[in-house]
C-alpha cells in the first residue's frame, strides 16, 4: 500500500492514501431525513476498514471505521488490545480525568466495578419494576389517546423511558425538561462551548445529588453509589461521579431514541401493527428485530499497541470507531439487512454493544420496549404519520428522531 503525508494536517502519515475518506462519522448528508439511508450511501463502495478524517473524539484527526460486524466484535472482545478509556470523553471536555463507570474502565478493574453494578440491572430484578413501568406507560398514552393524535417524541418517546430511569436513580421527574436540555446540548450541541457548558451543568448537579444522598439516604441508585464499597473499600469520589454520570446520560437518550425509530416504522407499516394486534405474543420478537434494524449508538476504542484489523495496519494510539448502525447494514451477517422481518431466525445485533462492556441496562430497555408496544397496540387504533407534518431525525453519537407526528381515527 502507498502512504502519503497528512492532507492539510488532518491524516496521520501511516494511513494509506486509498483508505483515507471524507466520511463524516456524525453528519452524513441526509441524516436529518433518514440517518440510516444516509449512512448506507456514505459507506457504499468504501473499504472494509477505512480512515475517517472527521474528529469524533476531539483528540486526534480522526479514527478507523469498521464496516463488518465480525471486526467490531473482534475489537470489543479484546479490551487489552483495544482500550475503552476516554471513549466517551465527557470528563475531557472539562479538562478532567474521571471515567464513566464502568463504561470507560478496562480490565481487571472493570470486572470488580461491573460485579458491583450488575445486580442493579439483572434480568431477575426487572419483573419487580414492571408494574411501575406499565403504570407510567399507560398514564402517558391515556393523556393523548382520545385526541386521536400526538407528537410522539415529546408526548411519549422521551417521557416514558426517562421517567422510568429518573425514578430508578431517585431524581425528580419534574426536572425532566431541564435534564433533556442538558442531554441534548451535551450529545448534539453544535459547538464545543455548548457541549462543555452542558457537561459542567450535569456534573455540578450530580455532585449536589451525591452529597444529598450521603446526608439523606434514599432507596435509589444514587444512594447505593454514594455509600458503595468494593472489596471492603469505599468507591472513590471519581468513581461515584463516573457511575452517576453514566446512569444519567445513558438513561436519558438511548431507549427514547430507539422508540422514535421503532414507531416511525410501525406507523409506516400498518400490516405489522395489525399482525401484532391479532397476536401480541409476537411483540418480543418484533422488538428484537426492530432493535437489530435500528441500531443507534456509536462508541470508540483505542489501540494500545500496533496491530491489524482485516489486514489493515493499526498503530498504537489510533482510535477505532464502533458504529453499530453500520453493523445493522452488514449483509455478511443478515440477508437483506435493511428489511424488517420479525420472523428472521437470526436476530443477532450490536445494539447493546458486545463483550465485557455489553449494555448494563439491556434487560430494562427490552422490557420497556415490550411494555410500550403491548400497551400501544391494545389501546391505540391503527396509527400513521400525519400527512404533511414534519419528520426530523438526527445522526451523531446516538441516532434519534426529533419530531414524529402520529394520528389515528
Amino acid at each position: 500500500m502507498t502512504t502519503s503525508a497528512p492532507s492539510a494536517g488532518k491524516c496521520p502519515f501511516h494511513v494509506p492514501v486509498e483508505l483515507q475518506t471524507d466520511f463524516d462519522v456524525y453528519l452524513n448528508p441526509g441524516h436529518t431525513e433518514d440517518p440510516f439511508k444516509a449512512l448506507a450511501n456514505a459507506i457504499e463502495g468504501k473499504p472494509r476498514v477505512f480512515w475517517s478524517s472527521s474528529n469524533p473524539m476531539a483528540k486526534q484527526p480522526g479514527s478507523w471505521i469498521l464496516t463488518r460486524t465480525e471486526d467490531m466484535r473482534t475489537v470489543m472482545r479484546n479490551p487489552k488490545l483495544f482500550s475503552s478509556e476516554e471513549n466517551a470523553g465527557f470528563s475531557k471536555l472539562l479538562g478532567e480525568s474521571w471515567s464513566l463507570v464502568p463504561l470507560e474502565v478496562d480490565p481487571p478493574r472493570h470486572g470488580a466495578l461491573r460485579a458491583w453494578v450488575n445486580p442493579f440491572f439483572a434480568s431477575s430484578v426487572i419483573p419487580a419494576m414492571e408494574p411501575a413501568i406499565r403504570e407510567t406507560c399507560v398514564g402517558l398514552i391515556e393523556q393523548f389517546r382520545a385526541k386521536g393524535r400526538c407528537e410522539f417524541v415529546n408526548d411519549f418517546g422521551r417521557p416514558f423511558p426517562v421517567t422510568v430511569i429518573l425514578q430508578l436513580l431517585g431524581l425528580p421527574v419534574s426536572e425532566l425538561s431541564r435534564f433533556l436540555d442538558w442531554e441534548d446540548k451535551l450529545l448534539h450541541g453544535s459547538d464545543f462551548p455548548t457541549k462543555i457548558a452542558a457537561a459542567r451543568q450535569i456534573k455540578d448537579y450530580l455532585l449536589s445529588q451525591i452529597a444529598d444522598r450521603r446526608a439523606n439516604p434514599k432507596d435509589d441508585l444514587f444512594t447505593k453509589a454514594a455509600h458503595a464499597e468494593i472489596n471492603g473499600e469505599p468507591l472513590s469520589e471519581d468513581d461515584i461521579l463516573g457511575f452517576c454520570y453514566l446512569m444519567f446520560v445513558g438513561g436519558l437518550d438511548t431507549v427514547a431514541s430507539s422508540l422514535g425509530f421503532h414507531y416511525q416504522y410501525l406507523a409506516e407499516h400498518p400490516e405489522l401493527q395489525a399482525r401484532l394486534r391479532k397476536d401480541p405474543s409476537l411483540i418480543p420478537q418484533t422488538v428484537e428485530e426492530l432493535l437489530r434494524r435500528f441500531s443507534i449508538v456509536i462508541t470508540h476504542r483505542r489501540a494500545t499497541e500496533d496491530t491489524e484489523i482485516a489486514g489493515v495496519q493499526i498503530k498504537a494510539g489510533d482510535w477505532i470507531t464502533i458504529h453499530t448502525p453500520i453493523s445493522a447494514l452488514d449483509d455478511t451477517i443478515h440477508q437483506s439487512p435493511t428489511t424488517v422481518d420479525i420472523d428472521r431466525p437470526n436476530k443477532m445485533h450490536m445494539t447493546f454493544s458486545f463483550g465485557a462492556h455489553i449494555c448494563l441496562g439491556m434487560h430494562l430497555a427490552r422490557r420497556e420496549l415490550i411494555i410500550a408496544l403491548e400497551e400501544w397496540v391494545s389501546r391505540v387504533p391503527d396509527f400513521r404519520i400525519t400527512e404533511g407534518a414534519p419528520l426530523r431525525t438526527h445522526g451523531g453519537g446516538v441516532y434519534g428522531v426529533d419530531e414524529l407526528h402520529l394520528e389515528w381515527n
